[in-house]
């Protein structure tokens, strides 16, 4: 099954939107009563072979890019914000670089750089126990 990843652009050619589907037509019939979709003067898609893929580069796409009504990963929607990672552009090459190299998705890429870096959770709840014991 393939997987696309949308853009939609407005007369300005700004970025408007940027969603993920399995079915471009019915996706698009589904937003078509929204304000933003009536702003469409174009829009690109990109195929991906899974869902993992394709949702993967739909919250980079959505980070880098800051589209207009991509109100799910706004930092002023608090309960997303604290869950979603903000990596600087050059950080962001350097693991594209290392997904091309390795094959590994972002994702896993991110999880052994934090591994790597940050204590564990056994540690971390050690540490607090030993802070309220104090």
């Amino acid at each position: 099954m393939a997987y696309f990843l949308y853009k939609i652009f407005d007369e300005k050619e700004q970025l408007v939107y940027v969603g993920m589907t399995d079915n471009i037509p019915r996706r698009f019939i589904q937003h078509r009563n929204k304000e933003w979709f009536k702003l469409m003067t174009r829009f690109e898609s990109y195929v991906f072979e899974s869902e993992e893929e394709c949702r993967e580069a739909e919250t980079n796409e959505i980070l880098l890019s800051n589209p207009i009504y991509n109100k799910i990963h706004n930092k002023k929607n608090n309960d997303l914000s604290q869950r979603t990672l903000h990596i600087s552009d050059s950080v962001m090459q350097r693991m594209n670089l290392v997904k091309i190299k390795t094959g590994e998705s972002l994702s896993r890429i991110a999880e052994k750089i934090l591994d790597e870096n940050l204590p564990s959770f056994e540690e971390l709840i050690d540490f607090k126990g030993k802070q309220n014991a104090s």
